[in-house]
């Protein structure tokens, strides 16, 4: 049916935004910027797709700066 064609597509497109996250969390940019281009590809929108990437970056940072502060306080 659409509906399930819809769950489906929508469940790859999450699963991969997520995939992107831990790509670029080990420092594999390469293959994260493929999945971008992949997603791309198949009609993502950028606008819907930034929001989502900027989201777990954002907490991959925060995450970041607060291991740096304990390791000074430390």
């Amino acid at each position: 049916s659409d509906e399930t064609l819809k769950e489906t597509v929508g469940g790859w497109r999450l699963q991969t935004v997520w995939t992107i996250l831990e790509e670029v969390a080990e420092g594999r940019v390469a293959e994260a910027l493929a999945h971008v281009d992949r997603l791309l590809a198949t009609g993502e929108s950028i606008n819907a797709l930034l929001p989502q990437l900027s989201w777990g970056l954002r907490r991959f940072g925060v995450a970041v700066q607060l291991i740096e502060q304990a390791e000074r306080g430390s």
